[in-house]
Formats: structure tokens, sequence, C-alpha cells
């Protein structure tokens, strides 16, 4: 099973969340350059996670992260969505797309949707 999302869109959160019940058997992968052909390869369960690309994109400026490698990340999710993962929200309908991960793994997933990172401004 792998989590694969593009930088700063809820990684760390869904990460925490997951990880107790799943364990070493979620992989968790950014969707640049370097990781792209072995997701493409996956033929598991894929997640990935979706949030404002504004509000993604501003997270990147206030952490030095290079913008201009923003584009590539979103066509790679772009096609990542092609292969219908399961996608997961920190904003827009999130209550809703967390109970059908929840009932696609047979697991109970709750949260309060406190940011795990201080530095994400929870938008």
């Amino acid at each position: 099973m792998i989590l694969a999302t593009v930088p700063h869109t809820g990684t760390q959160f869904f990460t925490e969340l997951l990880r107790p019940h799943l364990g070493s058997r979620l992989q968790v992968m950014h969707l640049t350059d370097g990781n792209w052909q072995d997701i493409k390869a996956h033929r598991g369960l894929t997640i990935t996670t979706m949030r404002d690309w504004e509000k993604t994109l501003d997270s990147w400026r206030r952490r030095g992260r290079d913008v201009r490698q923003f584009p590539d990340c979103l066509r790679y999710w772009g096609e990542l969505l092609t292969a219908n993962p399961v996608v997961v929200s920190i904003d827009s309908d999130r209550l809703r797309r967390l109970q059908a991960l929840s009932t696609k793994l047979s697991i109970p997933l709750e949260t309060d949707w406190t940011p795990v990172n201080a530095w994400s401004g929870n938008g």
C-alpha cells in the first residue's frame, strides 16, 4: 500500500493517522521526479492526498521549497488520478473522504484534524 502525495498536502498528517493501523505495510512517497517511476509501478492500493493548490503553493513558499518543481508534482498527481487511487483531503470534503478510506481499509480512522506540523498554519 502506498501513500503518494504532492508535498505539503497532508503527507505527515495522513502518515501519522494510518501508520498505527498499517505499520510497515504503508509506503510513503512524494510525487517527485525521483519517485515517479516507483509510484507508477506500484500495483497495490494507492492513496493520495488533495489540498487547495493555492494553499499548498503558499506552504511551499513559506518553507523555501523550490516552487519550480510544483507543476511537475501536479502533473504526476493528475496522472496518478487515472489509476483511481483513494483520495483523501485535509480541507475539501474531508470527512466523507476519510470515511471512505476507513471503509476501504476496514479500520477505524478518526481525527480532530489538528495539524501535525505547526508550520502548516492549517491551510
